[in-house]
């Protein structure tokens, strides 16, 4: 829980709250405090898996990169769609 200044009346607060507990001013959400730790992971599993995928030429790889290319679109759809739920809240 980082501590950061309230923009209006500059006291310290955490980045948890929604709005100032000294002044009362709503916060808007930042992208930065948005936690993207699961969407992070697919994304770069899938990039994994699909880099190993495409180091071989055999039509047995063809399997691993589909894969690696499913995981790493989950990935981005749940980055996604935190970012418009973090958007949403703030």
């Amino acid at each position: 829980m980082p501590l950061i200044n309230c923009p209006d009346c500059n006291r310290q607060i955490s980045s948890d709250v929604k709005a100032c507990i000294h002044c009362g001013k709503p916060l808007p959400q930042a992208l930065s405090n948005t936690k993207v730790g699961l969407p992070a992971f697919f994304i770069i599993l899938g990039l994994i898996i699909f880099a190993i995928g495409a180091t071989g030429i055999s039509r047995d790889h063809e399997g691993i990169r589909f894969i690696g290319g499913i995981i790493l679109a989950i990935g981005i759809v749940f980055l996604v769609a935190r970012l418009i739920a973090a958007k949403s809240a703030g």
